[in-house]
C-alpha cells in the first residue's frame, strides 16, 4: 500500500507542476503520463475521473498550502495591516506562482460547472479571505478608511501575484516590487 501512496503523491505533484506551468487546457493526461514516464492506463489507476479531478484534486492541495502558509505569516506579524501585507507579498512570492488569474479566466470555465463552482469557493476562501480579514481590521481598528474590502483584498493577491512575472522581466527584486506595491495600496488605504 505504502507504493501505492507514493505512486500517487508523485503523480500529484507532477500534474501540479505541468497545471502551474500551463494550465488546465494546455496539459492532457498524455502530457501527465509523459511527464512522468508512466502509461497511461497506470495515470486513471491513480484518478479515475480523468484530467478533470487531477486538476481539482492538485488545485486544493496547492490552495491549501497557501491557504496555511498565508494564515502562518499573518499569526506571526503585528496586528498592523502594512506588516501583514508585507508578510503575505513575501510568502506568495517565495512560493512557485499559482497564476489566480488564469484559474479564473481560463481553467475553471473549462471544468465541469459543479468542480469549477469548488474550485472557485476555494481558491476564495485560501487567497482572497484572509486578507479581507486583516483588511477588515484595520478598518475596525480605524487604520484605514472605509473600502469594498473584497475587492480590495482580490486586487491586492492578483498584484501580488503579477509580481513574479514583473520580476522576471524587469530583472527586479521581488522583495523591491513587494515593498513598492504594498507601499502604493497603503497610500490609497491611509486616512
Amino acid at each position: 500500500m505504502a507504493a501505492t501512496s507514493e505512486a500517487r503523491e508523485r503523480v500529484l505533484q507532477g500534474a501540479a507542476k505541468l497545471f502551474r506551468e500551463r494550465g488546465y487546457l494546455a496539459v492532457s493526461m498524455n502530457d501527465v503520463a509523459a511527464a512522468l514516464n508512466m502509461r497511461k492506463a497506470s495515470l486513471y489507476y491513480h484518478v479515475p475521473h480523468g484530467k478533470a479531478q487531477l486538476f481539482a484534486e492538485v488545485t486544493i492541495r496547492t490552495l491549501a498550502q497557501f491557504s496555511e502558509g498565508i494564515h502562518a505569516v499573518i499569526d506571526a506579524a503585528p496586528p498592523d495591516l502594512e506588516t501583514q501585507l508585507l508578510a503575505i507579498a513575501d510568502f506568495v512570492l517565495a512560493q512557485p506562482p499559482i497564476d489566480s488569474t488564469r484559474l479564473y479566466r481560463s481553467d475553471l470555465p473549462a471544468l465541469p460547472e459543479s468542480a469549477a463552482r469548488t474550485l472557485m469557493l476555494v481558491a476564495n476562501t485560501a487567497l482572497i479571505m484572509p486578507v479581507v480579514e486583516i483588511i477588515a481590521a484595520a478598518q475596525i481598528r480605524g487604520d484605514i478608511k472605509y473600502v469594498d474590502v473584497k475587492m480590495i483584498a482580490a486586487t491586492f493577491m492578483v498584484a501580488v501575484e503579477s509580481l513574479h512575472e514583473q520580476s522576471r522581466y524587469r530583472g527586479a527584486d521581488k522583495d523591491e516590487l513587494a515593498r513598492g506595491m504594498v507601499a502604493l495600496f497603503m497610500d490609497g488605504l491611509r486616512r
